[in-house]
């Protein structure tokens, strides 16, 4: 089983981020084969190692695909909280959307998909818990709680510069800086990723955009 992003996006410079281009090879090698030894070759890094039983047998595989953590309403976007106690989700998102999943909702398909390897062999599939607009996370949080909440679309150069200053060089850190100390050997800056991270989910509105989920 692997749970991966959307393996069939074909990536604009703009889209390009590490959380897609990373995960997309690997999935697409799962889906075009069933050989530890094909599959082996796609694979990058000797990170990964690909094994199963019977080596002649072909391999089990079942691919979910999925979105944003929505407990990350809590962490790398929570709200502030405005002069007049109206609680501000500030997101680069402008008219775009989110296809967030619950965690708890994504064990319960992982936990089917292991439980029924007789219908999950095989299957790519996406997930999510909700497709919502900035708005409607305003929205929610009000009705929710009964406490004023709005949506502000931020620019994304003040999104970069309150969300990772606590990072060592800030937006400019590298993505990846804690596992490789060579700079060199990683391919974006925090600012680059998320910069084209946010773009994904600004093409997606309605889910009707790039990235979509159910």
């Amino acid at each position: 089983m692997y749970s991966s992003t959307y393996r069939w996006l074909t990536f604009h410079r703009v889209h390009s981020c590490c959380h897609k281009t990373a995960l997309g090879p690997l999935s697409s090698g799962i889906y075009t084969t069933s050989s530890p030894s094909t599959l082996s070759r796609l694979i990058y890094t000797h990170t990964f190692t690909v094994t199963h039983a019977h080596a002649a047998e072909p391999m089990a595989w079942t691919i979910i695909r999925s979105g944003p953590y929505i407990e990350n309403l809590s962490q790398f976007m929570a709200p502030t909280i405005d002069t007049d106690e109206t609680y501000l989700f500030k997101l680069p998102l402008d008219d775009g959307a989110l296809h967030f999943i619950y965690l708890q909702d994504f064990r319960t398909h992982v936990h089917w998909a292991i439980s029924n390897m007789e219908q999950s062999n095989g299957l790519d599939f996406g997930i999510a818990t909700a497709h919502v607009a900035g708005r409607d996370i305003a929205s929610s949080f009000t009705a929710t709680t009964g406490m004023s909440a709005r949506y502000v679309s931020l620019p994304i150069e003040v999104w970069h510069a309150n969300t990772w200053m606590k990072l060592p060089r800030g937006v400019d850190t590298m993505v990846g800086f804690l596992s490789i100390n060579d700079d060199g050997a990683l391919l974006q800056t925090y600012g680059e990723n998320f910069t084209n991270w946010w773009n994904l989910y600004k093409a997606s509105s309605g889910n009707t955009g790039l990235m979509r989920g159910d």
